[in-house]
């Protein structure tokens, strides 16, 4: 999901700080170009942390990815390549990068698509040429400060996310637009054309901002959370058409297609009938529902699934004495995947609980679930929760969990009994944790049909975009095992 995210600090266009530079294997990484002037990118600086975890670029806030793992769209602070030598670039300017890919996963081409460096005032086009191009066009350039990016399922459509001075609930609003060719480069997007438009989901005039917003997989339509109530409202944008939920006279839900009125004086009364206060929008594959967790009572969450067309909601689970359970739709749309972690009273957390629910009022558990067990001995010290539940292909669900990404194992979509593997390297990141740098991944994205698994590493330093390929193979063939690696040293070269 695109959601707000801190900056960690001032950005540059430096290498790896010493902390991070420990994890990279020696000699990987190619140095950028900043002296070449071409309407494509020469590409992200690449690098890898082992084998079978290569690294693609740094100074990342926010990353996308279409559901064939071909195309990546990012958000970075660093410079690209093609504006001018003398264009100012301050710590808060963005550009979004596309980075399209072959079939079997080698790099294509890299190249930005928009900026936040100029200072106009409106936004107007958008194309993929740079400002040194020969066809005297330039690219959009943002005023607000961007802050996250979506993409759709087939990587042609795209949201980004800014913030506004005097939004203080979250995003200021949202763009969306068509992702250019990577071979058209003299093409100009205007707004309502495929070039960046207003998605029309919140009120501007109210100041409502966006807490968090998802695609659906069909790239038509967008949930998000807006205001400072958390309200839930979906967006349409083949149709144009919004969808806000209302209570009606008997606390039913009323489904209104117009823009709610904004809550700027005491005379404004609506009561939004769907809030979403904790736990992110998982669109079903069939694009027509939204599976999301709202807290109810003390200590209490519960799961539900809402038909965003016609208001009907309905209550699938109640998790007590849990954290915030992560939701993933199995691929046929009819049962969730379900990660949940209990509340101890000795300790912050206990144990993790996976299992697979039907995704109907009231749902059943489908066979038995699984649960790590957080009094084993190397999880005692843990002070985290795993989260980021993905669902691959119903056999595989990956997680992450103390900077480390994981998989578990469900043969057949059966949960008992399924085994979980750590898919990074234990020692590689310990290496990290023992010198003090905090290292967690973002929400992964997978791809079955090139076998990777796309994720951001947050190291407290930067934001560096990861990869691990063989994503749902036995082991990586390449990596190397913890006990062959001197503890004094440092990893050997790649």
């Amino acid at each position: 999901m695109g959601e707000a995210r801190g900056r960690f600090g001032a950005h540059n266009l430096m290498v790896l700080g010493v902390a991070l530079t420990a994890l990279f294997v020696a000699g990987c990484r190619e140095q950028e170009d900043d002296s070449t002037q071409e309407d494509v990118e020469s590409g992200p600086s690449t690098g890898s942390f082992a084998a079978c975890l290569p690294w693609y670029e740094n100074d990342v806030d926010s990353l996308a990815v279409s559901a064939d793992g071909s195309r990546w769209l990012y958000l970075s602070g660093r410079k690209p390549t093609g504006l001018p030598g003398d264009a100012s670039w301050r710590s808060d300017d963005r550009a979004i990068f596309v980075r399209d890919r072959n079939a079997d996963g080698t790099s294509v081409s890299s190249r930005y698509i928009a900026t936040s460096w100029d200072t106009s005032d409106e936004v107007t086009v958008y194309a993929t040429v740079s400002l040194g191009g020969s066809s005297g066009t330039s690219p959009l350039s943002l005023p607000e400060t961007m802050r996250a990016v979506a993409l759709s399922a087939d990587g042609n459509r795209f949201l980004v996310s800014v913030d506004q001075t005097g939004v203080d609930s979250g995003q200021a609003k949202l763009y969306h637009g068509v992702v250019p060719p990577a071979d058209d480069t003299t093409s100009i997007l205007a707004p309502g054309d495929g070039g960046l438009t207003v998605l029309p989901i919140n009120n501007l005039v109210a100041t409502e901002g966006i807490g968090s917003f998802e695609y659906s997989p069909d790239g038509a339509k967008v949930a998000a959370v807006v205001g400072s109530r958390s309200e839930l409202r979906v967006y349409d944008i083949d149709s144009e058409t919004i969808y806000a939920y209302e209570l009606g006279d008997q606390n039913e839900i009323v489904v209104r297609n117009e823009m709610p009125e904004g809550a700027t004086n005491i005379g404004v009364s609506r009561q939004p009938a769907i809030r979403v206060t904790s736990g992110g929008l998982v669109w079903s594959p069939d694009s027509t529902r939204i599976a999301f967790v709202r807290p109810e009572g003390v200590g209490t969450k519960s799961i539900y699934i809402l038909d965003y067309a016609s208001g009907d909601l309905a209550f699938v689970r109640a998790f007590e004495n849990s954290t915030v359970p992560q939701i993933a739709w199995s691929s046929d749309g009819a049962s969730l995947f379900v990660m949940s972690t209990k509340l101890s009273t000795y300790q912050t957390y206990g144990d993790t609980e996976f299992r697979r629910i039907q995704a109907t009022e009231n749902g059943s558990d489908i066979g038995s679930g699984v649960a790590i067990e957080r009094s084993r001995p190397e999880f005692l010290n843990w002070s985290t929760e795993p989260s980021n539940l993905v669902n691959v292909d119903d056999e595989t669900l990956l997680f992450t969990w103390e900077g480390r990404l994981y998989r578990l194992i469900a043969t057949g979509g059966e949960l008992a009994g399924a085994p979980y593997v750590p898919l990074t390297v234990f020692h590689l990141i310990d290496r990290l944790v023992r010198r003090g740098v905090a290292v967690e991944y973002e929400r992964p994205f997978a791809s079955t049909s090139l076998d990777s698994v796309v994720f951001l590493v947050r190291d407290g330093n930067r934001t560096t975009i990861g990869e691990r390929t063989f994503a749902t193979a036995e082991s990586c063939p390449e990596v190397v095992a913890p006990e062959a690696v001197d503890a004094e040293e440092e990893p050997a070269d790649g």
